[in-house]
This record gives C-alpha cells, sequence and structure tokens, in this order.
C-alpha cells in the first residue's frame, strides 16, 4: 500500500482508498456488417470529439477514403509517435490538427502491428499521445496474421505449400489475434474494431449465425473480449435508405451490449460515435 493511503500504523484513509478504485470508462467495441454500409465512417464521427483524439486508425483494410477529410495520414511507422528514443521524427504531438482529425497508419507487415502495440504501450509519456486506437478491420488483420505466420513456415521449411494454410496455422494466428485485442483492451485508451459479417448457413440454406467475419473460432470469442458488439446494416424507413445498428443479439445476430440496462436500446438509426460514448456515459 503506498505511503499517500496511509494515514497512521493501523489507520487508512478510506476516502484515498476509494478514490485509487476509481476506474476511467474505456469503450470496447466491435462493429460489423457487410461492405459499404459505413462502418469507417461511424468511427470518423468521432473526429474532434476530446474523448477520443488525438486517435490511432491502423488502416489494415485501406480502406479510409470516406474520411479522407478527417485524417492525417502518415507513411512512416516512427512518426506516430515522433520517433523512438533511438529514431528521430518530427513530433506528430505538433501537428496543427492532431485533436481535430484522426492520424491513419497501413501497417504493412504482422511485424509493424506488433511494433504499433508495443510503442502505444510504452510508458513514457511521449508515446501515450493517443486516447483511442481503431483496428480497420478484423477481418483483413485476421488474414495479414495469416500470411505472415505461411511466410514464416515456408522459409523454415521451403518445400511447404506457399499459397496453402496449415491447421497449426490457425492456431497460432488465433492466440496472436487474441492476445493483440487483450492487450488494446487493457490499455487506458478507447479501443475500436471494424470487421465484415459473415453469415453462417445450414444446410437448408437457413441462416444460423450472423457474427464478425474471422476464422474459425475467433468469430465467437472476439466479441467476448469488448463490452459493445453492433451490427451495421442498410435498411428501408420512410421510403429512404439509412444505417442502422442493431446492439441486441436475437437467434442469429452476434451482437451485444454490457451496459448496465442496455444503454444503448434495440438500435441506432444513422449511428455516430459521439452518440454512442454519450449514451454509455463516458465524459
Amino acid at each position: 500500500m503506498s505511503d499517500t493511503l496511509v494515514k497512521s500504523e493501523g489507520e487508512v484513509d478510506q476516502k484515498n482508498v476509494f478514490e485509487s478504485y476509481e476506474e476511467k470508462d474505456y469503450l470496447r467495441l466491435i462493429e460489423f456488417g457487410p461492405p459499404g454500409t459505413g462502418k469507417t465512417v461511424f468511427i470518423g464521427s468521432g473526429a474532434g470529439d476530446p474523448r477520443v483524439t488525438p486517435g490511432l486508425i491502423i488502416d489494415v483494410e485501406g480502406g479510409v477514403m470516406s474520411i479522407r477529410s478527417k485524417c492525417i495520414r502518415l507513411e512512416n511507422l516512427y512518426d506516430l509517435w515522433g520517433g523512438t528514443k533511438t529514431i528521430e521524427r518530427p513530433d506528430i504531438r505538433q501537428h496543427p490538427d492532431i485533436n481535430s482529425k484522426f492520424v491513419v497508419y497501413k501497417p504493412k507487415t504482422w511485424q509493424e502491428m506488433e511494433d504499433i502495440v508495443a510503442l502505444i504501450n510504452d510508458p513514457g509519456d511521449k508515446f501515450n499521445i493517443y486516447k483511442s486506437v481503431t483496428v480497420d478491420s478484423l477481418s483483413e488483420l485476421n488474414y495479414l496474421n495469416l500470411n505472415s505466420i505461411l511466410k514464416a513456415e515456408v522459409l523454415k521449411n521451403p518445400r511447404r505449400d506457399k499459397q496453402m494454410y496449415e491447421l497449426q496455422d490457425y492456431g497460432k494466428s488465433a492466440n496472436q489475434l487474441r492476445m493483440l485485442v487483450r492487450v488494446f483492451r487493457d490499455m487506458p485508451i478507447h479501443s475500436f474494431y471494424t470487421a465484415f459479417a459473415n453469415h453462417l448457413v445450414n444446410n437448408a440454406g437457413q441462416t444460423t449465425d450472423i457474427t464478425p467475419s474471422l476464422v474459425g473460432k475467433l468469430a465467437f470469442e472476439l466479441p467476448g473480449l469488448v463490452d459493445i458488439v453492433g451490427y451495421l446494416r442498410i435498411t428501408r424507413q420512410n421510403g429512404e435508405n439509412v444505417r442502422e445498428m442493431l446492439w441486441q443479439p436475437d437467434s442469429t445476430l452476434r451482437a451485444k451490449d454490457r451496459s448496465e440496462g442496455g444503454k444503448l436500446g434495440i438500435s441506432m438509426v444513422n449511428p455516430n460515435l459521439p452518440e454512442v460514448l454519450d449514451k454509455l456515459g463516458i465524459k
């Protein structure tokens, strides 16, 4: 116990103890849906909100064109932090739009993803500049990871098929994706993830599950590591197409709202990130 919590031997400052256990609310959210429904636009709606910006979008999918005006795109990994202790780069904190736009970087390899995680998790003040991190998308990251594993295995065994994943590759990839999501979840920042949707159909042609498009059990496991899972779709209302985010599960849909009392309701029409944060009481 720290000295600040001890008034005298055997006597504890109750007020400070309770304050020490206070936690700031950080949102961990997966949104999934078909292409073109506006998943990236939903994230981009948070640009300029001081709860989530400065924010980092890890653009695995290469699909931020829909929010280009809200992005600061960087080409050098180390520009995300203004360099490291040994590599000097311009200080991103001095960018005039750092508080009103998202910083965007497209990782080229899984190793770069690991470097990003390590830098965000660095205890040094210089690196703790981001209030949120978005992986866009988990579906593409899943395959980036699998390809890196396959490439490493082919280097070890040149006789391996260069285009065919093996069972152990899927197992290793699943472990690495779980670890990445857990690391982001445990950081004192908001973490958001987009994913494509996968419709599982039985032999009778009936949809049995609508899940994030991820390999194997990850489709069911990764949603369990976050607080909110929303399904984004285009629906027809009053003669117009609108975007609708579903927050509650049904017999086939893998959605969830872990907030007390289900603060997000059943669905939200034309959803935006600041509204979600407001409804959840995140300040």
